[in-house]
């Protein structure tokens, strides 16, 4: 047996990680589709494959288990994040057109990530892999990537009805900075750890 290992993201693994990420945005999604995952999941797949996108596979990492691919983790650099959104809109507006896109701009004010900070854009762990510590893998993986780059901080958001994955940041010891709140039905906590 192998022990799980944490790659960068190749172009064959698109299907996993879209389906990673749609799970990810939970709630945020819906600006771009409602009821089933196909518009949303065309989306996301041509946004993997735009470079530098905040989809991208350049800034994805993906644990990988005995040859199947457990989780990701997506990290963007404070320094890369505002180009990284440019991107995404601009790939959103080709994809999905100007209303979609509009959309979401009450995103837009929402904080993510500050000066000197990695940004977790995206954690996913498969349904049936949850709760074996690869999303906890992929968090220290985070803080190695942030240390590496020489950041001091490591940043997220999270839905605040998603009490599995804030229980799991608290274990972690990132701890809340802010609240925000969109709309009735979409609070988030913006969580941040020192490294």
């Amino acid at each position: 047996m192998i022990d799980p290992f944490i790659r960068k993201a190749r172009p064959e693994d698109f299907r996993i990680v879209c389906d990673l990420f749609l799970a990810a945005m939970g709630n945020i999604r819906l600006g771009w589709e409602k009821g089933d995952n196909g518009p949303a999941a065309e989306i996301v797949k041509s946004l993997y494959f735009l470079p530098f996108s905040r989809f991208s596979m350049e800034y994805v990492s993906v644990i990988e288990d005995e040859g199947e691919i457990k989780g990701m983790i997506s990290l963007i650099p404070y320094t890369k994040l505002f180009w990284s959104d440019i991107r995404t809109g601009m790939g959103l507006f080709m994809k999905a057109g100007f209303f979609r896109t509009i959309g979401l701009g009450k995103y837009i004010s929402l904080k993510e990530a500050g000066k000197g900070e990695m940004f977790i854009s995206g954690l996913g762990v498969v349904q049936e892999s949850r709760g074996k510590g690869y999303g906890s893998r992929l968090l220290d993986f985070s803080i190695t990537e942030t240390i590496r780059l020489g950041l001091n901080k490591t940043s997220l958001i999270v839905e605040q009805e998603n009490s599995i994955a804030y229980s799991l940041y608290l274990k972690k010891k990132f701890i809340v900075v802010s609240s925000q709140e969109m709309d009735k039905e979409q609070k988030f906590h913006r969580m941040v750890k020192k490294v």
